[in-house]
């Protein structure tokens, strides 16, 4: 397929760019299959049997779904699912639709040529990267930003498929003279990408979420949109950082998103390490469900370099005392032995943990027997006691900061400076702490209870080797033995 001709207009160009591309498409299969489920999850005689039959016909989509499910996200339970039926129902008929059309649309065009399967890779870096914000920030339903996010570049796929030499110069262009994406393909098609993406998702009827999440943030529209805006834009460009332009990385240490509540927040260098491994994973265990080959698009050696550029300097880090380190040596052995009293290993673990004041206090909670509260069990600093009276939490109200730690299994290493995702939180109004992390025990899958640390002086994350030793030591020693 030729380009559009120069002399018409950017304008003219894009419809006729479009055109071409629909009419040498159609509507895609990824487009027909989500407007098929789409229909049958509207339809009253249609029981979640039926669709169950239709999911389970495809081992890419069956094996997507089950992993979707099992995920902390959703399975809250710490019970494996394994029947799709049971998946569909705790999912939802939005999440198991988005699902759909995000593994057509990435089969669909990863097929055709190793260049389509690298930019698929990135499409599905950018939509895991996407979602993993939005649970961050607290958006409300993470699938959408996986699915906007994944559609993010489809104009730039739809370039590549259909107008492969003018993309190749394209690309040429951007090396050579060091242009923006935006600036080389306005040079060669007169529009730029985020037009065709735009054009092809109103032609195709595709969600609403693809045109709304298009950056920049949008002036209009209701908080949560901007919200998805922000979360979409950051996702995409943290990828074209990662593994487009490493150099960029670094801005990223002090770009916001916008929350769902108006707050502008802050993503750490840990959570974006931490985002970059599950974020690869993710991506690979999608191509090769849908026996898409993956080992020649380099990904593991790309996340490699990613990594690389998120590590935190050596210096950084802030070493126990000998004392403390002679007592942290003796705790880890000693659970080895179970030879030990766990509430005693525990307490001695947190004083070592605030060794010299820094962090300030630390604080391990546990889960109430009927998951209804988490309390403070044990605690080490200068007000031990009325920390311990004070750390007792409702698991069941929608805190974000539990919620986070308890529901979604995640960690979180908060400078209230700069990160104001969790000002309302019961626990930051009780302890009021300048910089704090919370961190999830977790046994068997199940989250048991949970690590607090804070520090008004210093960087909470300076202490992380120390927490994460902390967390390791009880984690051990609660599946050696019951709390008691």
């Amino acid at each position: 397929m030729k380009p559009p001709p120069d002399v018409a207009t950017g304008k003219e160009d894009l419809a006729l760019c479009t055109e071409q591309i629909v009419r040498s498409e159609g509507v895609p299969p990824f487009a027909l299959h989500v407007k098929e489920l789409l229909t049958r999850s509207l339809d009253p005689d249609t029981g979640t049997a039926h669709l169950t039959r239709v999911i389970l016909k495809d081992l890419g989509l069956t094996s997507q779904l089950l992993r979707t499910a099992n995920s902390p996200l959703y399975n809250r339970s710490g019970k494996a699912i394994t029947n799709i039926g049971h998946a569909v129902t705790l999912l939802g008929w939005d999440t198991v639709r988005n699902l759909v059309g995000a593994m057509r649309y990435v089969e669909h065009y990863a097929r055709y040529s190793p260049g389509l399967r690298e930019l698929m890779m990135f499409s599905l870096l950018s939509a895991t990267h996407g979602r993993q914000v939005a649970s961050l920030v607290s958006y409300p339903r993470p699938e959408e930003a996986f699915v906007a996010g994944l559609l993010r570049n489809l104009g730039e796929v739809a370039l590549a498929r259909y107008y492969g030499r003018s993309y190749a110069d394209m690309l040429l262009i951007m090396k050579r003279e060091q242009l923006s994406e935006r600036l080389a393909a306005m040079r060669i098609f007169h529009f730029d990408m985020d037009q065709l993406t735009n054009t092809l998702a109103e032609a195709w009827h595709l969600p609403e979420v693809v045109s709304l999440s298009l950056a920049p943030v949008p002036i209009h529209g209701t908080m949560e949109q901007k919200s998805l805006a922000s979360v979409t834009a950051y996702g995409h460009e943290l990828t074209r950082a990662l593994y487009r332009r490493a150099q960029d990385v670094e801005v990223f240490q002090s770009k916001t998103i916008l929350s769902p509540l108006g707050k502008q927040c802050l993503i750490s260098k840990r959570e974006l390490r931490r985002m970059v491994d599950s974020a690869v994973e993710d991506t690979s265990l999608t191509f090769q469900s849908l026996g898409i080959p993956v080992a020649s698009l380099r990904l593991e050696e790309q996340a490699e370099c990613a990594r690389e550029v998120l590590a935190m300097e050596a210096e950084s880090q802030v070493e126990c005392s000998a004392e403390a380190e002679r007592v942290l040596a003796e705790a880890e052995r000693q659970v080895q032995t179970d030879d030990f009293e766990i509430g005693e290993l525990i307490a001695r673990a947190l004083e070592a943990l605030a060794d010299g004041g820094h962090p300030r206090r630390a604080i391990f909670a546990l889960m109430s027997e009927d998951r209804g509260f988490i309390r403070g069990r044990l605690a080490a600093g200068p007000s031990a006691e009325a920390d311990l009276k004070a750390f007792r939490f409702s698991a069941i109200r929608g805190d974000g900061a539990l919620s986070a730690v308890i529901d979604r299994q995640q960690d979180l290493w908060i400078d209230r400076k700069t990160d104001h995702r969790f000002e309302q939180s019961c626990l930051v109004a009780a302890l009021n702490p300048a910089r704090f992390a919370v961190m999830p025990v977790v046994v068997d899958g199940v989250v048991a209870g949970a690590l607090y640390a804070d520090d008004n002086e210093q960087s909470i994350e300076r202490f992380s080797v120390r927490i994460e030793r902390v967390r390791g030591l009880i984690r051990e020693a609660i599946a050696r033995k019951r709390f008691s």
